[in-house]
């Protein structure tokens, strides 16, 4: 199997404000409300792959993949606390931030919304009331996150993933997978704490 190595920062920063997610096996785009992209009924539920899995297994078990599972998206204009709603009636902890013309902008987790980031976000602007607040205010850009591509993954073992997100120290992996456009699409992301939940006694 081939080894996979952490990207330079730089590619995932020169892809990703032109990142859209893969479409699904379906073919449905995330829906837009009056022209703008807001919160998609379907989709993080994704994966809820609660099995065990072992260091020599196939990486590609571990990831959210955006071919079979639509994304849970919002629009980063939208108020913080629709977020929390959306993230607490769909029952997920993350969800993919879209910009006004639909490409990822960045991800939001339940930890951007109710840990530290959001109150050091009102001490920066204590002008801002916290019903004021944006999901952009408190995303985690696409060029903070390190990236792997999706064809790499599917030779590779999760030894291989395990050791790239704990040199990255993030929550998360982008995954991905050139489509012989200009700019590749998000086939999926790695969540480091499903994937040591996964792991389980194996490590």
């Amino acid at each position: 199997m081939n080894n996979l190595s952490l990207p330079p920062r730089v590619n995932a920063a020169a892809t990703s404000m032109r990142l859209h997610v893969a479409a699904p096996s379906s073919g449905r785009p995330p829906r837009l409300d009056g022209g703008k992209p807001a919160v998609t009924v379907a989709s993080l539920r994704a994966v809820r792959k609660h099995h065990f899995v072992r260091l020599t297994d196939p990486a590609s078990c571990v990831v959210t993949d955006f071919a079979e599972e639509q994304a849970f998206t919002i629009a980063d204009d939208r108020r913080a606390d629709d977020a929390s709603i959306a993230m607490f009636r769909w029952g997920v902890q993350t969800l993919l931030t879209l910009r006004e013309d639909g490409i990822i902008s960045g991800l939001l987790s339940s930890e951007n919304i109710e840990g530290e980031r959001i109150q050091r976000f009102l001490e920066r602007h204590p002008d801002r009331a916290p019903e004021d607040i944006r999901v952009r205010d408190l995303l985690t850009p696409c060029e903070e996150l390190p990236a792997v591509d999706w064809e790499r993954i599917r030779s590779a073992p999760v030894s291989d993933l395990l050791r790239i997100i704990e040199a990255s120290d993030c929550g998360y992996l982008l995954v991905l997978e050139a489509t012989g456009g200009d700019f590749p699409v998000l086939r999926g992301l790695v969540s480091r704490v499903r994937l040591l939940r996964q792991l389980g006694p194996a490590i």
